[in-house]
């Protein structure tokens, strides 16, 4: 038969100069994204902060309300990039993390399967980024996943094990998260706290708070002692004292509000003044102490 053209590999590295380029692209087309991974991308953000690094590109994906993270590699799969998709993931709160790359090795491709096994919350994918042509045809891209979740499996294991109290936590998000996602949207977990930006909240006691950690111990006390040098101002932005707690066992510093009179989440009839609860005391911490957090200049010091 003829006029049948012929189908060539493309190096990607002649298709984009730098992962950035390429990260760029991708944001411009996550809908190729969407299709091969089954999702519906919307608000789509790049280099987005996560402690001292940046997320290539996160999105949510509609149907699902789920926050997606992706990193990108022009390169084989390494350590590096899989070990920062995962910080990704526990920074963002993401539900699905995925990692391109030109290439996987067994032993990462055997380390995705594992987490996605390990993992009741999050799905991580690897999806293999290739470049063809027909002829003489401009270059195209394809995104094949190569390595996915066990999503019957995730499902099926996820609703035998949850507790009593699980469970009601996933109920209480599931309701209250529609109202604080008017600000920044979650996926409902059965877990006693979320967190929206550097903003916990927390069912179990119910209290909010601002979590002020930054890539070194120095840094993160620095911070601390520059807002609570202007308690006063911190204080009249929320609308009641806090508590100020120095550094924790994980090298964070908070600042934390609790109602004045203690809420059971059992309470079901109370649902509703803790959702509103919790949505005025994250808008206030995250409207007062943000500003002042960007004050402070990147040696953690101010005026000293």
């Amino acid at each position: 038969m003829e006029n049948i053209g012929t189908l060539s590999e493309v190096s990607i590295k002649d298709m984009w100069d730098d992962e950035k380029t390429f990260s760029n692209w991708l944001a411009d087309n996550v809908d190729v994204l969407g299709k091969a991974l089954g999702m519906k991308p919307v608000e789509v953000q790049r280099e987005v902060s996560v402690g001292p690094l940046f997320a290539d590109l996160i999105f949510r994906d509609e149907p699902t309300e789920g926050t997606v993270v992706v990193e990108n590699m022009l390169d084989k799969a390494d350590h590096k990039h899989l070990g920062q998709l995962v910080t990704y993931a526990a920074g963002l709160d993401a539900a699905c993390a995925v990692l391109i790359s030109k290439e996987f090795g067994d032993e990462h491709r055997s380390a995705i399967t594992w987490l996605n096994a390990i993992s009741k919350d999050v799905a991580f994918f690897g999806v293999v980024l290739e470049g063809w042509r027909i002829d003489e045809s401009l270059p195209a891209p394809r995104l094949r996943v190569e390595v996915k979740p066990d999503e019957w499996r995730r499902l099926v294991s996820a609703t035998q094990t949850w507790s009593e109290r699980q469970s009601l936590y996933y109920e209480f998000w599931s309701k209250c998260l529609p109202e604080l996602g008017t600000w920044q949207t979650r996926k409902p977990r059965p877990v006693d706290s979320l967190h929206f930006g550097d903003v916990w909240a927390y069912l179990s006691p119910v209290r909010a708070a601002w979590k002020i950690k930054f890539d070194n111990t120095e840094r993160t006390t620095a911070a601390f002692e520059h807002l609570r040098e202007q308690k006063d101002r911190v204080e009249k932005g929320l609308g009641e004292p806090a508590e100020w707690h120095e550094l924790d066992d994980y090298g964070a510093c908070w600042i934390t509000l609790r109602p004045k009179k203690p809420i059971e989440i059992t309470e079901r009839e109370k649902w509703t003044d803790v959702q509103a609860w919790l949505v005025d005391k994250a808008n206030r911490l995250r409207d007062t102490i943000r500003p002042l957090i960007q004050d402070l200049p990147p040696d953690g010091h101010a005026g000293r």
